[in-house]
């Protein structure tokens, strides 16, 4: 019966295996890799349209308010040259405003080209975010389609192992299947291990005391010294051993 649970065992863990390879697989890590590259693009873009959006809100409003400072200066320059100033006192404050309002009017125009670069600057940024974007997905695009076919691949592998492993688990008897559940979570999931004709443990590679492999070749339940697993011998191991021992009573008799 060991043998049967040990059949089983070796399902289960090629069931382990493949859902460890598909949770490792190359595939599955690019694929998370450019998600999140993605996503961060994503939140960049987000943040540079906002910024945008900022911006062509103040330089909305540049127009007017040079439009004003103009004129106002225009104004002040009409009054200073068009004979209505009376005294150099009102000369002196026309001038000194109408000098005011011209660098307020060139630090407003500066402003506004300041803005406009950066406005530029951002959207060349939006661009370039929005190329690696198209990049990372059409990359996505083909890796999904290279998982995809592995995940097909998997599902049927498991499928099979599944239908292989209910098959099996039916034949076995159940206080042995009980007994199998209840120690399963030792030895990460293999609890049992066959010993070879070199008396070899197949769980840990060790070879076991000559006490112990006779007791389990007599079917005693022994478990080995090193990794704790419970033990069994092949049949056909056991019935090389009886061939061998043979000779050795004939000539002692």
């Amino acid at each position: 019966m060991l043998k049967d649970l040990f059949a089983l065992q070796c399902v289960e863990l090629a069931e382990r295996a493949v859902h460890d390879e598909r949770a490792e697989s190359a595939e599955l890590q690019q694929l998370r890799q450019i998600k999140a590259a993605l996503d961060g693009l994503k939140e960049n873009l987000y943040h540079t349209e906002q910024e945008m959006s900022a911006l062509s809100e103040q330089l909305a409003d540049f127009p007017r308010q040079i439009k004003e400072l103009e004129a106002r200066l225009i104004k002040e320059n009409q009054a200073i040259y068009d004979g209505s100033v009376v005294n150099l006192r009102e000369l002196s404050a026309r001038e000194a405003q109408a000098a005011a309002l011209s660098e307020k009017l060139k630090e407003l125009q500066n402003l506004q080209a300041l803005y406009q670069g950066e406005q530029q600057q951002k959207d060349a940024d939006c661009q370039k975010i929005k190329k690696s974007m198209a990049a990372d997905y059409q990359r996505f695009i083909e890796l999904k389609s290279v998982y995809q076919e592995l995940e097909r691949d998997w599902r049927r592998r498991l499928g099979e192992l599944g239908r292989q492993r209910k098959k099996m688990a039916a034949a076995i008897e159940p206080q042995e299947l009980q007994w199998y559940e209840s120690v399963k979570c030792r030895c990460n999931g293999a609890p049992l291990a066959m010993l070879n004709e070199e008396h070899v443990c197949c769980g840990c590679h060790t070879i076991v005391p000559p006490i112990t492999f006779k007791r389990t070749k007599l079917g005693q339940r022994t478990y080995c010294e090193k990794c704790g697993r419970t033990l069994f011998v092949e049949e056909e191991i056991i019935e090389i051993e009886a061939d061998a021992e043979q000779p050795e009573k004939k000539r002692a008799n």
